[in-house]
């Protein structure tokens, strides 16, 4: 996967998490909606933001279920992206 450099990720209906590469390979596994490995990313985002502030940028609750924890995470995680 050398060279990609940028990416794209894409959240599906059941909140699943795919990275992909400037020509469209996969730069990781898909995070399904089940994985909740961006817990303390979710936490993070609460205690820097608050629930109220999450709640009215996306419409949604804190939570790692949720896109922005888990890019967060996924930033973390594979800092070559």
């Amino acid at each position: 996967m050398g060279g990609e450099g940028a990416g794209a990720g894409r959240e599906f209906p059941r909140r699943h998490l795919a990275a992909a590469g400037c020509i469209g390979r996969p730069l990781r596994p898909a995070m399904i909606w089940m994985d909740r490995r961006a817990e303390a990313e979710s936490a993070r985002l609460t205690e820097l933001l608050g629930a109220d502030e999450i709640h009215r940028i996306t419409g949604n609750r804190p939570d790692e279920f949720y896109v922005a924890a888990r890019l967060l995470w996924l930033r973390i995680t594979n800092p070559r992206f």
